[in-house]
């Protein structure tokens, strides 16, 4: 384990997430041919919710294969150092939320709150997918040799420090 207070940790993180208004998003097809985007999200309860169009290679590609992997970053403008930006990592898996349910309100409701009624006219057009990820895993990178795994049923503890043997090796 570390020596970082977990509580603490988890706070910082809760924190970054809600600083961000956007992941980045790496996904990829039946054939392996990858991609990488972005989308504007909302976190309601453990899950990430997004709203994107069906004519978006990425949308294709969550339907086709649901496992993908989100990061949020640090912006550049924050940073000290562009090679040790702070990142939260998460591998995610994908799935389509039916329009009219009680899920697609909910989601709905999210990114409304937090975006706007712009939202709600990007869902009345027939060709945009919301998307629940459902988070599986985690890391948290807060520099050089700061990185964390997260652990748990909502991966709010805080596990060891990621390459904690390598390093003790040397």
């Amino acid at each position: 384990m570390t020596d970082v207070d977990p509580e603490q940790l988890s706070a910082e993180i809760r924190t970054f997430i809600s600083k961000r208004t956007s992941l980045q998003l790496a996904t990829h097809d039946k054939h392996k041919q990858l991609n990488v985007s972005y989308a504007p999200f909302a976190v309601m309860g453990e899950h990430f919710y997004i709203l994107i169009s069906q004519l978006a290679r990425h949308c294709a590609n969550l339907q086709e294969v649901p496992e993908s992997s989100i990061m949020l970053i640090e912006d550049e403008a924050q940073c000290h150092n562009p090679f040790a930006r702070k990142r939260l990592i998460y591998q995610v898996s994908a799935h389509s939320v039916e329009r009219g349910s009680e899920l697609w309100d909910e989601g709905m409701a999210a990114l409304i709150e937090r975006f706007g009624p712009f939202v709600k006219q990007l869902s009345s057009l027939g060709d945009f997918e919301l998307f629940q990820l459902k988070v599986k895993d985690g890391q948290y990178v807060k520099g050089f040799g700061r990185a964390f795994n997260l652990t748990g049923n909502d991966l709010s503890e805080v596990g060891d420090l990621i390459g904690q043997d390598k390093r003790s090796a040397r």
